[in-house]
């Protein structure tokens, strides 16, 4: 409890990474996480003994970043699925393994690499048995771009050709199969709305929630007396596999702006999302253009997105009714 994150980070120095023609290190922005990874490959030289007993099995490595937020987390998800299905041509292949280049502690979100991807993932210290001095072996070995770079993220808008529905399909499917859920489909007025409630995400964090709506109540209400089947749900106390039912089967999602907004990615063909949103980032709503099958609705109700209650007016009230008496 209460270490610094930096800690969790390993240090890699040169030619902790030994390689043919290993990869360059580029030195941009956006692409900072990764260089001091990228910094340890060195090329073997004549002089090197060959390596023996190699892992013959294709093993990605991933460092992974705010790891126990969904959004980021999704992000890397992204990317390992996408690096996976580019190496292997097949995203549901057993015949590879996976580690983490970070030493994060146990996370919220761990199970769900344990889900989608063959187990969990091992952890970089754990190899060769945990002997730190010890070289470990790979066949074929393939770093996956962290999350920041993935192109789902709407900081990456110029580093790719643009918004690919298909390829948020194709993840979509992948993740819902896994999952067992890939026949579940939307349910006429079901009405979604997230009541956001403090946690504690890893051993670093302390419990607390800011963007919490005041007025869920009168939300609620309203939209019951419209016709409305309204789940008000609390994803920090549901498994990952509840919350893709959940979002799956509704008619309308409707949150303030947050992680779990993230499972837009999730929704069926003709449901709506609604962003209450208290700041001007606009991640959801670059999102939004991978989902082009989901409406997308954005209503500002409040201004710096700072903690306490935030209250959903009567005429933003009245739009998200119209939602459900349209559907």
């Amino acid at each position: 409890m209460g270490q610094e994150e930096d800690v969790e980070y390993p240090k890699y120095s040169a030619a902790s990474f030994r390689g043919v023609n290993p990869p360059t290190s580029i030195e941009k922005g956006h692409n900072w996480y990764l260089n001091k990874v990228m910094g340890g490959f060195k090329p073997f030289t004549s002089s090197d003994q060959p390596p023996t007993n190699c892992e013959p099995q294709t093993t990605f490595f991933i460092m992974r970043y705010e790891y126990v937020n969904l959004f980021h987390t999704m992000t890397d998800l992204f990317n390992s699925f996408e690096t996976i299905t580019a190496t292997l041509g097949d995203p549901l292949s057993t015949n590879y393994k996976m580690v983490w280049l970070d030493g994060h502690p146990e996370g919220n979100l761990d199970t769900i690499w344990a889900e989608l991807f063959n187990g969990a993932p091992q952890y970089v210290k754990t190899l060769g048995g945990g002997k730190m001095n010890e070289a470990v072996c790979f066949d074929h070995a393939v770093v996956v771009p962290a999350g920041y770079t993935s192109p789902i993220w709407s900081n990456n808008r110029n580093l790719g050709s643009g918004p690919c529905p298909a390829l948020a399909e194709r993840f979509a499917n992948f993740v819902l199969t896994r999952f067992h859920l890939e026949e579940t489909q939307l349910v006429k007025k079901r009405v979604v709305i997230i009541d956001r409630q403090p946690y504690t995400a890893h051993p670093r964090s302390k419990p607390h929630m800011p963007r919490k709506l005041g007025n869920i109540a009168i939300l609620e209400a309203e939209l019951v007396a419209a016709g409305g089947d309204v789940h008000v749900v609390k994803f920090e106390t549901m498994s990952f596999s509840e919350q893709l039912r959940e979002v799956r089967e509704a008619s309308v999602l409707v949150g303030v702006h947050g992680a779990g907004l993230t499972h837009m990615l999730f929704m069926s063909d003709g449901a709506y999302i609604v962003e209450l949103a208290v700041n001007g980032l606009d991640m959801f709503q670059q999102m939004e253009k991978w989902k082009d099958k989901v409406g997308y609705h954005r209503f500002m109700i409040g201004e710096g997105g700072g903690g306490g209650d935030y209250i959903v007016s009567e005429q933003h009230r009245n739009e998200i009714v119209k939602l459900i008496v349209s559907s």
